[in-house]
Formats: C-alpha cells, structure tokens, sequence
C-alpha cells in the first residue's frame, strides 16, 4: 500500500514536470489523502 501511494506520488510529480498540469495535484491529493 505504501509502495503503491509513493508510485502514484512519483509519477504525478514526474508527469507535473511534464505537463505542468493537473497530474501533480492529483496526485498529491491522493497521497495526503490515504495517509490522513
């Protein structure tokens, strides 16, 4: 579960370096939303 929230983490923050877009945020929210 850890490993598959850091992933998902990663990949938005690689694909916000790519697109500058939404995938950072959503990614981001999801993450500190399985955590809390």
């Amino acid at each position: 579960m850890a490993m598959k929230s850091f992933v998902v983490f990663v990949f938005g923050f690689i694909g916000d370096i790519s697109t500058g877009n939404k995938n950072l945020e959503d990614a981001e929210f999801m993450t500190r939303h399985r955590i809390s």
